[in-house]
């Protein structure tokens, strides 16, 4: 786990956050996202982590997940992206066991890199290992009726 303020400054780090929740809130299992992005690259990688806003100031990492959009649908059939076009991703993150306290905020973290933690996604759909070229992917998040991107979290009741 790792305090996420230190990057609070990024303008490629999109957050979304609860309110203040009013009551404790037991989280057991695999949470999951279903992103709904246009990308102008045809590959790209799509990174989510799950936070607890303390309202002290600290936020802390619980669990991550992430995908390459090549292999969205597993890796034995690569599926590049057409660029513009809406499509859904369902991001698993790890397995957790947390309780958000009363008080503190549930955060959402969405971006396309964790270099050095993962490699570079050179966004070309080319072979990143045996190509230099790289190019900017510019994304789009959705949130509609017909693009719900959502957050399920396993919660116990």
């Amino acid at each position: 786990m790792s305090d996420r303020r230190r990057l609070d400054h990024r303008r490629d780090i999109l957050r979304y956050r609860t309110a203040p929740l009013e009551q404790d809130i037991e989280v057991v299992g695999r949470p999951e996202v279903v992103l709904y992005v246009a990308s102008s690259a045809p590959d790209t990688d799509f990174f989510v982590r799950l936070v607890d806003d303390d309202p002290g100031g600290v936020a802390m990492e619980v669990c991550y997940g992430m995908v390459r959009a090549r292999y969205r649908n597993g890796f034995d059939a690569e599926a590049l992206l057409t660029p513009g076009t809406v499509t859904e991703f369902r991001i698993r993150l790890g397995i957790t066991a947390c309780c958000f306290r009363k008080g503190h905020r549930i955060r959402l973290e969405v971006c396309s890199g964790d270099f050095p933690n993962h490699d570079r996604n050179h966004g070309t759909g080319r072979d990143d290992l045996f190509d230099a070229e790289m190019v900017l992917a510019e994304q789009k998040v959705f949130h509609s009726p017909q693009h719900p991107s959502t957050l399920v979290l396993p919660v116990q009741h």
